[in-house]
């Protein structure tokens, strides 16, 4: 959670530098982003593998290693579908208005809601301890109605 709430406020500085056509503010914002994503600062991607690992790490603990497959493919599909969107997205919100706060600040919108589907996930994950529900609902799940033997 600290590396998602460091990231929300990081785009709220982008955003407010963008509204405020404040370049320095927006290279600030950027760089909190940058620190959040990655200590080492790397040229691409910003290493995003920090929220990726805590990602997996709540996927290893409700899957237990079974089936695990498919939901570490569908996070990842979801993360180069976002942005892939946001890259197709904010030309096009942009020319709306010809004003860059407008795509920053709906960024800034979906970090918020990224962040808060982060803590409904985390709030689950407690419940499911404190009431016995972790791992019990996906041990009866087959992949495709398809049951594996042991040998």
């Amino acid at each position: 959670m600290l590396f998602a709430s460091t990231i929300v406020t990081g785009q709220l500085v982008v955003a407010l530098g963008a509204q405020w056509k404040s370049y320095g503010l927006i290279l600030f914002g950027r760089l909190v982003i940058a620190y959040a994503l990655s200590h080492n600062f790397r040229a691409f991607s910003l290493g995003g593998e920090n929220i990726s690992v805590a990602i997996s790490g709540f996927l290893y603990y409700w899957y237990k290693g079974k089936r695990l497959g498919t939901p570490m493919a569908l996070v990842t599909i979801a993360s180069l579908l976002s942005s892939s969107a946001c890259y197709l997205l904010t030309p096009i919100i942009y020319n709306i208005n010809h004003e860059l706060a407008l795509p920053m600040w709906l960024a800034f919108l979906f970090c918020v809601v990224a962040f808060g589907c982060g803590l409904l996930v985390r709030y689950l994950t407690i419940y499911g301890e404190e009431h016995g529900l972790v791992n019990v609902l996906f041990a009866r799940m087959k992949p495709c109605g398809i049951e594996t033997r042991r040998t």
